[in-house]
């Protein structure tokens, strides 16, 4: 009976670390460094070229039909006449903005791709670019705050004409809405970085310069 109870008892000690072990081994093989990156760049390449059509859908759209000349009439037209500054501001900048979005998300593409060749440029171009994401994030936060807190006022009175609720529960609700998303992302960027610069993870992309690196 003795026996029996130290082998449980010893059994019951060693079955967490077991799991841990395995655990650890499972996240560190070759295999499950190479599903880590897999998964984490094909989806990046995916967004990256639908980012890309939409940008460039959105500077040509912008560019053609949202000239200074038409923005300036518009804002003559009594229909927009309480539209806030800030909205206008925007639209006049949007080539810009989808011109930056689109050349950032060509770049991104280029570094996925030189990551999967499992390029060092390409490894530290992905490291670099989720940790410049953290902070981006978080400015990002700032920048959609200041400019919902301008712009809300003006944008609840125009939905209450067309019979749409807003008021304090909708400034809130956009609000939060805001810093929710702006936090998880900025999280999710740093973890992805931490990740990215496991000693394991960095081994695999010395394949293309080290043939005994893991594959």
């Amino acid at each position: 009976m003795a026996n029996e109870a130290d082998r449980v008892l010893s059994d019951n000690v060693t079955a967490p670390n077991s799991a841990l072990i395995y655990t650890y081994t499972m996240t560190t093989s070759p295999q499950s460094i190479r599903t880590l990156v897999l998964w984490t760049l094909w989806p990046l390449v995916v967004l990256c070229v639908l980012v890309m059509l939409m940008a460039g859908f959105m500077w040509f759209f912008s560019t053609l039909l949202f000239t200074p000349e038409l923005i300036a009439d518009m804002r003559l037209d009594p229909a927009f006449e309480r539209w806030p500054a800030e909205l206008w501001e925007l639209i006049l900048e949007m080539p810009t903005l989808m011109l930056v979005t689109f050349v950032a998300a060509l770049v991104t593409l280029v570094i996925c791709i030189g990551g999967l060749l499992r390029t060092r440029w390409g490894y530290w171009g992905l490291v670099a670019s989720f940790w410049l994401g953290v902070p981006l994030n978080l400015l990002g936060i700032i920048w959609h705050w200041r400019f919902m807190d301008r712009v809300f006022p003006a944008l609840s009175a125009l939905l209450a004409d067309y019979g749409v609720p807003g008021g304090e529960s909708g400034y809130w609700s956009a609000q939060l809405s805001g810093v929710m998303f702006g936090l998880v992302f900025a999280v999710g960027f740093g973890l992805t970085a931490r990740q990215l610069q496991r000693p394991e993870v960095n081994a695999y992309f010395n394949r293309a310069t080290n043939p005994k690196a893991p594959s």
